[in-house]
């Protein structure tokens, strides 16, 4: 996640991510011509001037819906939002920074909406985008006619089922499939508006009857989700401000991988995990069992002992979120580890198992494959082995080791596999073994 994004931003991306992108095998940018690749692509990395080809026209222009334009009336254009594609619908989120207001549209009808208090930071930045700029079946060269902006950078996704790219034009993210936009997301640059403080206010919804909430119903489920009950040690790890590596899984692929900042904090039965100033709340269910809404689609959380992870599967499509905290404290190893049972999450990597490998950097996989790797666990120690390579970690708290020879290296076991971090947050290297089934 970069500034101002939460983990709902990231959610859409991730639902976006399967894309391939064709074009015609000569393009001219600005008064040079620009390279292609041999099957007819822009090649990855950035291009500068882009001319679209010759005879591109919108083909299916959107026009905003009677529910869009009450709200455009009484709001003004978002500040930011975001498309997704399908075969059958499109689904849009809008964002008023400024009012803490935030309304969801399927097919042009209003779905949900919410406000919040707003919070103002510094150098925020509102689109000069609309969403009705957007529609199904653009291509590269359509969005380049309906933005203006011709400066993109193309990075081609490996190792998803089908061949799969992004494209980031300024203050936007494109996600591409068989050459057609399947997401669209603003992100606010330097180079449009910029928001004062003076701006921010707190405006009601404009609706006919009480607004619906995204914010998920207190559930009537025995004492465990009253709101007079104890944390559990997970839990009260969870609490307050801690960095985290959060590993993004598509149908059990890693596709992203970054290190971001999070609060959490519980208010009665609800868990409320914070970045950047936007909250998702979570109703509890039972011990670390909670349950909560995102733009209409159920999510059940689980707090772990390394963090949280949840999970989305609907039609067909499975998302799930893993959190993995940074560690603070010592990594000696402390006594009560040294003997008893492995954990469930030991006891899955235990042995020898097929793993899918994709290393991140910058958010950027640089590498991936699968290997075949024996972890062999003893009391407090596991060795790992894969072809002409060994080595040995200890372990220093619940699923976390780390590697006895540079003692930077962490691997945190987790219920899809384990992942491999630095002891530095700031490092953006993550590396994530996930076991193939």
């Amino acid at each position: 996640m970069t500034t101002k994004k939460t983990i709902l931003l990231l959610l859409i991306v991730l639902l976006a991510v399967s894309l391939a992108c064709s074009l015609p095998a000569l393009l001219q940018g600005g008064d040079r011509e620009v390279e292609v690749v041999s099957d007819g692509r822009l090649p990855d990395g950035l291009t500068e001037n882009y001319v679209p080809s010759l005879g591109y026209t919108p083909s299916n222009p959107f026009n905003y819906s009677p529910d869009q334009m009450s709200v455009i009336n009484a709001h003004g254009n978002p500040t930011r939002f975001m498309i997704i594609f399908t075969v059958s619908n499109r689904q849009e989120t809008w964002i008023y920074d400024t009012s803490g207001y935030t309304v969801v549209f399927r097919d042009g009808v209003k779905l949900s909406e919410k406000s919040e208090t707003p919070q103002y930071w510094p150098e925020m930045y509102a689109t000069t985008l609309g969403p009705n700029q957007f529609y199904q079946g653009m291509g590269v060269d359509e969005v380049v006619l309906s933005t203006g902006r011709a400066d993109l950078t193309l990075v081609t996704l490996e190792g998803l089922e089908k061949e799969s790219r992004l494209m980031y034009l300024q203050g936007l993210s494109v996600g591409l499939v068989d050459g057609r936009v399947n997401f669209v997301e603003t992100i606010p640059a330097m180079t449009e508006t910029l928001l004062r403080q003076e701006d921010f206010t707190v405006l009601a919804p404009p609706v006919e009857e009480p607004a619906p909430t995204t914010a998920p119903e207190p559930t009537t489920e025995p004492a465990a989700a009253s709101s007079a009950f104890s944390l559990t040690p997970q839990e009260e790890a969870l609490q307050g401000t801690h960095t985290y590596t959060l590993i993004i899984y598509d149908g059990g692929e890693p596709i992203d991988g970054v290190n971001t900042q999070i609060e959490a904090r519980f208010e009665g039965s609800q868990l409320i995990l914070v970045e950047n100033g936007e909250s998702s709340i979570f109703s509890r269910t039972g011990e670390n069992s909670y349950r909560g809404n995102l733009e209409g689609t159920d999510i059940a959380l689980e707090v772990t002992a390394t963090g949280y992870q949840w999970k989305i599967e609907e039609n067909g499509v499975s998302i799930e979120v893993v959190a993995i905290r940074y560690h603070t404290g010592s990594t000696q190893p402390a006594s009560s580890l040294l003997v008893g049972s492995r954990t469930p999450e030991e006891n899955l990597n235990s042995g020898e198992h097929q793993y899918r490998l994709v290393i991140f950097e910058s958010r950027e996989a640089t590498e991936s494959g699968s290997v075949v790797i024996n972890l062999a666990f003893d009391k407090n120690t596991v060795r790992m082995k894969w072809p002409d390579w060994t080595a040995d970690f200890t372990k220093f708290s619940t699923n976390r080791y780390l590697d006895n020879e540079d003692q930077v290296l962490q691997m945190v076991f987790t219920k899809n596999g384990f992942v491999w971090h630095t002891d530095d947050p700031a490092d953006d290297y993550i590396a994530v073994f996930t076991i193939i089934p």
